[in-house]
């Protein structure tokens, strides 16, 4: 794990990759994986995307993610990134057809269901280190949370973006008392 933020893990500038090109042929490379939408996390200075964390505007479909938004995505989602600009940031897949035709060499990993629990407690750590940004949708970020590591947990804005916190029983009963 990195002891700062990774590029990965927060919305770089507002309204980069407005100039991209936008041409079908360059269309048609997207596979649709969503990866570039989903959070990563540093792990041993690796972003690997995380299962589920995704931007609020992206759904899963039957063969992959569509954006909601797509046509105003610059305009909707001010932290949305061209794949021109976003492929040298490292913010698409390291697989991801843009990456390989340009040669950057980097970008986002996922892991195979094995690796993600072995690195889970990392990736917990990282997450209620640094939190996420805004635009991760919540329920999905709650919902994983729980169905990992049990108990309720909150989101509590910061400065940087969302916090995540287990409540505590104290909390659960105080709110029955009410």
């Amino acid at each position: 794990m990195t002891s700062e933020r990774a590029p990965q893990h927060t919305a770089a500038s507002t309204g980069a990759g407005v100039s991209g090109r936008s041409d079908a042929a360059h269309e048609a490379q997207c596979r649709r994986c969503g990866v570039s939408c989903h959070l990563a996390i540093p792990v041993n200075d690796v972003p690997v995307m995380i299962p589920g964390l995704r931007c609020q505007y992206l759904a899963p479909t039957s063969t992959g993610f569509d954006c909601t938004v797509y046509a105003d995505r610059f305009k909707v989602a001010p932290w949305c990134h061209h794949a021109d600009v976003a492929g040298p940031q490292g913010f698409l897949a390291r697989d991801c057809p843009y990456v390989l035709a340009e040669g950057f060499g980097r970008g986002k990993i996922r892991l195979s269901r094995q690796q993600y629990d072995r690195y889970w407690p990392a990736i917990l750590g990282e997450l209620l280190r640094v939190g996420v940004p805004e635009w991760i949708h919540r329920a999905a970020l709650l919902s994983m949370l729980t169905a990992r590591e049990g108990g309720v947990w909150q989101l509590t804005a910061t400065s940087d973006g969302l916090l995540p916190t287990r409540r505590s029983a104290d909390d659960d009963s105080r709110s029955d008392e009410q």
